[in-house]
């Protein structure tokens, strides 16, 4: 480590923790001298204390990947202080893989919460308890007046860290009264690794405003202090064993990278919070449900007082067109709902990337979500998305079966199977897979009717491109020959692998009398494994992936092995085992018996790759809204 000797304000004595080389002393001097991950400072005001200066890993310090290390400089005086160990690009594969391992193990994963809350008050007492060690090195790093640190930094850590210990079991859902035939409930649940890069203007208390509320919440961490000033944060994390956090839960990586951040003054009185309108939203609707979609994203944006630019799917924009036709004998203001036509390229990725829009929604595939968030970062502007998904359905051997069977058909073969919710991963438990594939083989030959989408008798229209036709085989016509092409193909790619073809797969016979239409049958396909392509590729069509387990642990695992997490489905009559799996689904939403009958007054929305926030129920209108925070001082004037 470079300590420099010069400095006027500190006297450095390195002390080499035991546990760190357990060889050191059959070491030369220049190995041991690698091996330092603290040194002993002396502040001027006479407080001496062991400095880390490594990485804070699994809750451990450790030395970065490849040795590289960064100065920290004393503002006062312009010596440097010490050297702490800098991150690499691996040193952050080694956190987040801990961070992710933590979040997944039952040391923390099922931790109550009323003892998450303890942990943090656990941490608060040892802050406390090293407060005057803590606000020394605050101030010897960043320049800040000792009485500062002392009196406001350092409380105000103890302050955020105790208040979101007092919310860590007050997290509550909610239930929705949907009337007698059926219940439906929402849960808080945390999101898993949480990045955290901190400023140096407020080093402690920046963190605590992020790391308390995110562990409170049961996420775990990966936090980069800023690299003029990562001494506090070093020390705080050597505190996180004693109070109790399991391994891994929060991870500390030195750095460099951009100052970021800003100081909140803080003001004695009342402060009250606005819910407001963010301005313009662009929202960019889907092909499969064009006015549903719509509604979903203009019903609550203007509900909370924003006005709307809205681009249609290029394949579907004369209902919407229709629609606009509508809006001024609603008595909308001029300029309240704008509606254009375009290609994606074109006018969605202007409107993504236009400085003048302050909202962004988007419904579609997860390759464009992620070009649309690249636009909308130019920006800063929030964005909703909601994409792709290869939704399970689980059927444990005390389900219903007929019961299964039928959800199962309306889950999938609804609309196509164009549906991004689709519960197209049929995962059935060994002891009834042959009981449930029959009665699902003969609902589907029994209701998906394929034909002409005005005909009485039609179940399924034809899919939206003959491309998607070829890609997936569906049971009636999809929207364009692009996508009928698309489902044929992937179907033929996994009997190619290994699946046997149970049900469809050729292009469907066309319907019309002059022999048009992009049709692809319903198609059901067994003996799906995880290594098959079909198992994790998101289709969009009428097609089914069958796949057995042997126990929930098994069913659990082959559920969560995807890159999407938009819903699921769980049919069994044990509630115990229902609400369980439900909890431990990777799944923006989870229907218990059912499947696909989602409601407007319930949150919709996934996780991992299918998206970002909520649409529908209360969540949808406060995604259109911006708290603002007011401060007012009332405290009496002095007489002049």
């Amino acid at each position: 480590m470079r300590c420099s000797p010069k400095s006027l304000l500190l006297r450095q004595a390195v002390r080499q923790r035991p546990h760190t080389c357990p060889s050191l002393i059959s070491r030369n001097l220049s190995a041991a001298a690698h091996c330092r991950l603290e040194v002993e400072l002396t502040a001027p005001n006479g407080v001496t204390w062991k400095q880390p200066q490594g990485l804070f890993i699994n809750n451990e310090f450790v030395k970065s990947s490849n040795g590289q290390q960064i100065t920290t400089v004393n503002p006062f005086t312009e010596q440097p202080i010490c050297s702490v160990h800098a991150a690499t690009e691996s040193d952050v594969d080694s956190a987040v893989a801990a961070a992710r391992a933590a979040f997944k193990h039952p040391s923390w994963r099922d931790l109550s919460s009323s003892a998450r809350g303890q942990l943090l008050h656990n941490l608060a007492d040892l802050v406390e308890a090293n407060a005057l060690t803590l606000a020394t090195i605050e101030t010897l790093d960043n320049g800040k007046p000792l009485s500062a640190s002392l009196t406001q930094d350092i409380p105000d850590l103890v302050s955020v860290l105790r208040y979101y210990a007092g919310w860590a079991d007050k997290r509550h859902g909610q239930t929705m009264d949907l009337g007698p035939a059926k219940l439906a409930y929402t849960l808080r649940q945390p999101l898993g690794v949480c990045a955290q890069i901190i400023p140096w203007n407020y080093p402690l208390s920046m963190a605590g405003w992020k790391l308390a509320p995110a562990l409170a919440a049961g996420n775990t961490l990966v936090l980069k202090p800023a690299e003029q000033t990562p001494l506090s944060m070093l020390y705080l994390a050597s505190l996180v064993p004693a109070a109790g956090l399991p391994r891994g839960v929060l991870n500390v990586l030195n750095g460099r990278g951009p100052d970021a951040g800003a100081a909140l003054a803080a003001h004695a009185g009342l402060a009250y919070t606005l819910r407001q309108p963010l301005g313009v939203c662009a929202q960019i609707i889907p092909w499969n449900y064009p006015l549903s979609m719509a509604g979903w994203k203009l019903a609550p944006a203007l509900a909370a007082g924003n006005t709307v630019v809205l681009k249609p799917a290029e394949q579907t924009p004369l209902s919407m067109l229709y629609l606009a036709s509508l809006v001024p004998a609603a008595g909308l203001p001029r300029g309240v709902l704008n509606v254009l036509n375009g290609r994606g390229p074109d006018a969605g990725a202007a409107l993504a990337a236009h400085a003048g829009v302050d909202k962004l929604a988007f419904t579609g595939s997860t390759p464009t979500g992620r070009a649309v968030m690249r636009l909308a970062a130019a920006t800063l502007k929030p964005v909703t998305l909601e994409t792709g998904g290869k939704s399970p359905l689980l059927v444990f051997p005390d389900a219903d079966l007929d019961r299964a069977a039928r959800w199962a058909h309306d889950g999938l073969m609804a609309n196509a199977g164009q549906v991004c919710t689709a519960t197209s991963r049929l995962l059935i438990h060994d002891d009834v897979h042959d009981a449930f594939l029959a009665r699902f083989l003969a609902v589907v030959r029994d209701v998906s009717v394929l034909g002409d989408p005005f005909a009485p008798s039609t179940f399924q229209g034809p899919q939206i491109t003959r491309k998607q036709q070829q890609d997936i085989l569906a049971r009636g016509p999809q929207i364009t020959h692009k996508q009928q092409q698309d489902i044929l193909a992937r179907v033929a790619d996994a009997v190619a692998e290994g699946a046997t073809l149970a049900l469809g797969g050729e292009a469907a016979m066309p319907s019309s009398p002059d022999g048009t239409g992009f049709f692809v049958p319903p198609t059901v396909l067994t003996d799906v494994t995880p290594r098959m392509r079909v198992f994790h590729d998101e289709i969009f069509g009428p097609c089914a992936a069958v796949t057995r387990f042997r126990d929930e642990a098994e069913a659990v695992a082959l559920a969560n092995d995807s890159a999407y997490g938009l819903g699921a489905a769980v049919f069994t009559r044990d509630l115990a085992r229902a609400h369980r799996v439900a909890r431990a689904l990777e799944a923006g939403m989870v229907w218990i018996n059912s499947s696909n009958d989602a409601d407007y007054r319930v949150p919709f929305g996934g996780v991992k790759q299918s998206g970002v926030g909520r649409e529908l129920g209360e969540a949808g209108i406060e995604a259109y809204t911006v708290a603002k925070s007011v401060h007012v001082n009332l405290e009496a004037s002095e007489a002049p």
